[in-house]
């Protein structure tokens, strides 16, 4: 069995990938934008992509596609700085009568103006993002304000995600962890879940701009499965002895900002998951059916709380075909992740050296799998619509060589399940 379980882990290796997950981008996350400079030639310019307000660290730089400044930024999720640079007299180099311009710019030396950060989520398709030039370089090398055409473009870019947090009420005195569930409301698909508690009942997620169903769940019976007994709340029902006729949504504009949000968990289901309040009864009835599956666990490896640390859903137990996936949280290294029906496998993989991508020095991790040198294969992990499976463990027991060969680790009794 032993060659079995290596097996696995060169077939994981050679075949990681992205998660496929729920992307709108084909190739990644995209950014479509224009570079605005009126009556210039904008086929020599660049946009230049930051990770930080003072422009120093540069992550990568794209050119326009033609005269009219257009541009496509494939990136890596994350939070950016973009600066557009003009080379004006096409020479080659970024000197005297260049144009410069910033994203959340418009004019230079302004109080308040300063370059704005455009969030890139995983599942991002952002466009109409503008950076018009607002600068040229003098004699000097300094930037020097030059006046702006307005409108300049769109108020804000399209597509950009939205940010939402707020707070569980009712949760008191709960052992069972609340789940948020936030699901597409025109097909019920899992757009993002966070995890709450009656100690921490707190939550933030983010969100693509659209309509949302916002649900808070949890598994008061233990039996693994939303049934008779479990809590529910659901955003915009209060009390569930007047319920909606249909469940209310949560609209999110592009780049919206929403704060304050509270939800009830005032709900507990009866038989054919009728909602009724704590005290009488109620006619609403939650199609459990509709709901994906909430997994949630943690991988106990120290290097949890300062290495990127994900955990990927697979089809098959060789770990190829990768379904959906989600970063651990820093310091506890625990995750959840909400996802259809059907039988998954569990990888965790330590991003020793935070390049992306699985390589010499990396870590991994398979759940059920507590020690490579066991002969144990990864145990399968079957869930159904509302399934709540809580407490998956994932030891990391792998760590890869210089020659790209599985090194086992001596498993740890806080690795042990």
């Amino acid at each position: 069995m032993r060659a079995v379980a290596l097996g696995l882990v060169t077939a994981a290796v050679l075949l990681a990938g992205p998660a496929v997950g729920q992307t709108g981008a084909p190739f990644g996350p995209t950014v479509l934008g224009r570079v605005i400079w009126p009556d210039h030639d904008l086929s020599q310019a660049q946009v230049r992509l930051y990770s930080d307000k003072g422009l120093t660290r540069l992550v990568d730089q794209f050119p326009t596609g033609g005269k009219g400044g257009t541009f496509v930024l494939i990136v890596d999720p994350g939070e950016y700085y973009l600066m557009a640079v003009v080379d004006d007299n096409g020479d080659g180099k970024v000197n005297a009568g260049d144009g410069l311009g910033f994203y959340g710019v418009t004019k230079l030396g302004e109080t308040g103006q300063e370059p704005k950060p455009l969030k890139v989520s995983a599942d991002a398709m952002v466009s109409d993002v503008v950076i018009p030039i607002i600068a040229v370089l003098g004699d000097d090398g300094k930037p020097k304000a030059i006046a702006v055409e307005a409108p300049v473009g769109p108020a804000a870019p399209e597509g950009v995600p939205a940010t939402i947090g707020g707070k569980i009420t009712g949760a008191e005195g709960l052992k069972a962890p609340v789940f948020v569930l936030v699901l597409r409301a025109a097909d019920r698909s899992p757009a993002d879940v966070a995890e709450a508690s009656a100690a921490e009942p707190s939550f933030e997620f983010t969100a693509a701009p659209g309509d949302y169903q916002v649900f808070a769940l949890a598994d008061l019976s233990g039996d693994g499965k939303l049934g008779e007994g479990d809590a529910v709340g659901v955003y915009g029902v209060a009390d569930w002895a007047t319920p909606p006729q249909e469940l209310p949504g949560l609209a999110l504009a592009s780049g919206a900002a929403v704060g304050g949000v509270e939800i009830a968990l005032s709900g507990r289901l009866g038989t054919d998951g009728v909602v009724s309040p704590p005290q009488g009864a109620g006619s609403f009835r939650l199609d459990i059916s509709a709901l994906p599956a909430i997994i949630a666990g943690s991988v106990p490896f120290p290097a949890a709380g300062l290495k990127t640390v994900c955990v990927r859903l697979s089809a098959d137990p060789g770990m190829s075909q990768s379904l959906a996936s989600c970063e651990c949280k820093p310091g506890t290294g625990s995750f959840v992740i909400a996802a259809p029906p059907r039988t998954y496998y569990l990888t965790a993989v330590v991003d020793e050296d935070g390049d992306g991508r699985v390589g010499p020095g990396d870590a991994i991790g398979f759940y059920g799998v507590d020690d490579l040198t066991s002969g144990k294969a990864p145990s399968p992990v079957a869930v159904g619509p509302g399934s709540i499976e809580t407490g998956l463990r994932i030891p990391i027991i792998i760590r890869i060589s210089d020659d790209g060969k599985p090194t086992p680790i001596a498993p740890t009794k806080e690795g042990q399940k």
